[in-house]
């Protein structure tokens, strides 16, 4: 799914203030199962992370364990074979709760009201909370997540461009249909207070992404005589390994009657990732009931991109009436890109 903000793509979604890639091409909107909250922050996305676009950055944030034992969980059942569960368990670990964990599983299975277009989503995600002294706290995280997908990817128009009379449960696609992706990411945050007016936090994520699709689509030439149209098929495999580190201080002190806080931290991030497509024609076939051969896969590009980004920022939110606050800030980014095409060798960045 995409999400859009000020006409662009948002493409910087946060975990704890920890950014890794984002695209709806590539299935990694994540299950909120295992999120407390949804935060939007205001602002162009480079003023959070650097290099980005106008849009928006979106920060998730993990649930954390609680020091004594609580549990929820749930079931459903929908219209088109729609089944879902949930279950969400935290415990200490030992007597006085200081070190505690948390875990979370989730399932979602969904056919639809058009032929062959189902979703699929299971998540399974564990923490380990521990108050190291009164004030030291450490969170361990993992979570893994697999979605296994038949999307419905539209119809085709007449030669002069208008919309079908078919059933609306018409599937313009093959049985071979699929998409797949699964997320597995580690966790780390660290937050440690030096006094009542000094604090520092240390964050870090580890991220493994894999997808696969692979469809049958309708190009045009629809036939409205037989009812059939031109079909071909296209593809994308795509590997991804991200790392991304977050370190700040913040300091409050008083000034102008009120109390202040200057932030000054150092981020990075790192991206490897490897992609291949292909597309193919596939000849004429019948729109309501198409038999399609699956083809043989021949990629016709593959590329590996490697990206890194350091930054360095500082924040000083600056209050001078009751009901008026300013923000300063200030960041400087150092980022690099390599492109290579791995049919040719050739480098781009």
């Amino acid at each position: 799914s995409s999400i859009f903000a000020r006409g662009y793509e948002v493409g910087n979604v946060l975990t704890n203030g920890l950014s890794v890639p984002y695209s709806s091409k590539h299935g990694t909107s994540p299950n909120l199962a295992m999120y407390d909250r949804l935060e939007v922050l205001r602002g162009p996305a480079g003023l959070f992370g650097g290099a980005g676009d106008p849009s928006a950055t979106i920060n998730l944030v993990r649930k954390q364990a609680k020091d004594e034992f609580t549990g929820s969980g749930s079931v459903g059942y929908g219209s088109w074979n729609h089944y879902s569960a949930q279950g969400d368990v935290s415990t200490p670990l030992n007597e006085d709760g200081s070190v505690r964990a948390r875990g979370v599983l989730s399932a979602d299975y969904r056919d639809s009201f058009m032929d062959v277009v189902e979703n699929n989503n299971e998540l399974g995600y564990a923490t380990v909370d521990a108050d190291v002294s009164d004030d030291t706290f450490v969170s361990l995280g993992v979570s893994h997540e697999h979605k296994d997908i038949v999307p419905n990817n539209g119809l085709p128009t007449d030669s002069a461009g208008n919309l079908l009379d078919l059933p609306v449960s018409t599937f313009s696609g093959a049985s071979w249909n699929t998409f797949e992706n699964t997320m597995d990411d580690v966790y780390l945050d660290l937050d440690h207070t030096f006094n009542s007016r000094t604090e520092a936090h240390f964050g870090a994520r580890y991220s493994k992404r894999n997808m696969n699709y692979k469809y049958a689509g309708t190009r045009g030439g629809y036939n409205a005589a037989n009812n059939t149209a031109t079909y071909f098929a296209y593809g994308d495999a795509y590997d991804e390994q991200a790392f991304s580190a977050d370190a700040y201080v913040n300091r409050h002190f008083d000034f102008l009657g009120y109390e202040q806080t200057l932030t000054g931290g150092l981020d990075y991030r790192f991206t490897d990732a490897d992609e291949k497509a292909f597309s193919s024609n596939l000849g004429t076939y019948s729109l309501s009931s198409p038999i399609i051969p699956e083809p043989n896969v021949a990629y016709s590009s593959d590329t590996s991109t490697t990206s890194s980004q350091t930054g360095a920022y500082t924040k000083l939110k600056l209050q001078t009436f009751d009901d008026v606050t300013f923000s300063f800030g200030a960041r400087a980014s150092w980022y690099n890109s390599i492109t290579t095409n791995n049919l040719t060798g050739a480098e781009t960045g």
